[in-house]
């Protein structure tokens, strides 16, 4: 059983065996977790306890650290600047009550998506939903989330003593999962950044030796998607690496993929998609996720027959109506040092 809190949703997980009398207690167990959790205040000052120690320890750790800078600096004001276990103070502030009533409205039957995966029929699955969804509180739902902003962001540098500085751009795109167009924006983060055959990585770790970890990925949330970009870089190149990663991503935008990125970043979601299809606990967790997003029930049937018809062209265009490191937020954990210009790319003699 694995419990997971993030800004937009809290995930609980069960993974059991499929023998009926030990399968029916463990789901009589989750049933009894989240419809009515015993909440005893002893056992509430323990998770208050970890939860402080668990901010101490993101503070300390250098990728926790900056990304909770970044989300906090680009969305001031927004839901989503708080970190998902909250704030010192809050944690401070909470009572038992407010825990409880907090509990009979977010864990309610209108707000919540479930999937099952193994060897029970649809029948069975239907008895055991239909069962957790009475017992749970009934008509609420969560407030939606507001728009991303799109104003652009100041970089932000924090000094940290060190032999290299953390990178990370991160842009809200105004697109979820749902959106006609996601599918070529997942192809072009996959061409750019996924995986050391990558455009980022070609250039900044193979061709330059600049740092041995580079890459993209989209985040999708409630209100929209996160393209975010994170390298390690010697102090002193901090921003000369930002420009090459703009214009590694002009040049995308300028001429597109070549035919044989686009096939190899096809070829390499569909590995993905297969290794998620043959692990139970990631197929269950991937049917919640899309049942939240809006995406329909065959979208795991579909996803690469949809991807294969996109061409390099449409690559190009999602890209460029929606991919730009000029608007998004700069920000490093480092050293703070004078910065210098690139060395140039070694040669090879003929």
């Amino acid at each position: 059983m694995s419990r997971e809190i993030a800004r937009d949703h809290a995930l609980v997980t069960l993974r059991g065996l499929s023998t009926p009398p030990l399968r029916d207690a463990a789901l009589d167990l989750i049933t009894q977790m989240v419809a009515r959790p015993a909440l005893r205040s002893d056992s509430v000052e323990k998770i208050r306890t970890r939860l402080r120690n668990y901010h101490s320890s993101r503070i300390q750790t250098g990728h926790g650290g900056l990304n909770d800078a970044t989300m906090g600096h680009l969305f001031a004001g927004h839901p989503y600047a708080t970190l998902p276990a909250g704030t010192f103070d809050g944690l401070a502030s909470i009572t038992l009550e407010q825990l409880k009533d907090f509990h009979r409205k977010a864990y309610s039957a209108n707000n919540v998506d479930i999937a099952l995966v193994g060897d029970l029929s649809r029948e069975e699955a239907e008895t055991f939903i239909s069962a957790l969804v009475k017992t749970l509180p009934q008509n609420w739902a969560a407030t939606p989330v507001p728009p991303l902003p799109t104003t652009i962001t100041e970089p932000l540098h924090m000094t940290r003593p060190g032999s290299n500085t953390r990178v990370l751009l991160t842009q809200p795109l105004q697109v979820t999962p749902a959106s006609a167009r996601y599918g070529a924006l997942l192809l072009a983060n996959n061409i750019l950044g996924a995986g050391i055959e990558s455009r980022l990585a070609a250039e900044l770790r193979s061709r330059r030796a600049l740092t041995y970890a580079v890459g993209s990925t989209l985040v999708p949330m409630d209100a929209g998607c996160l393209w975010q970009i994170g390298w390690d870089i010697a102090p002193q190149f901090r921003e000369a690496s930002r420009e090459l990663v703009a214009d590694v991503l002009e040049c995308f935008i300028a001429h597109g993929p070549s035919e044989a990125e686009r096939t190899l970043a096809l070829n390499k979601l569909a590995g993905d998609l297969l290794r998620t299809m043959t692990n139970n606990a990631f197929l269950a967790q991937g049917l919640t996720t899309h049942a939240h997003q809006g995406l329909p029930a065959d979208h795991l049937a579909t996803l690469l027959p949809k991807l294969a018809v996109l061409t390099v062209e449409d690559i190009r265009l999602a890209a460029r109506d929606w991919l730009c490191v000029q608007q998004a937020c700069f920000v490093t954990l480092g050293p703070t040092v004078y910065q210098q210009p690139l060395p140039k790319p070694s040669t090879m003699d003929a």
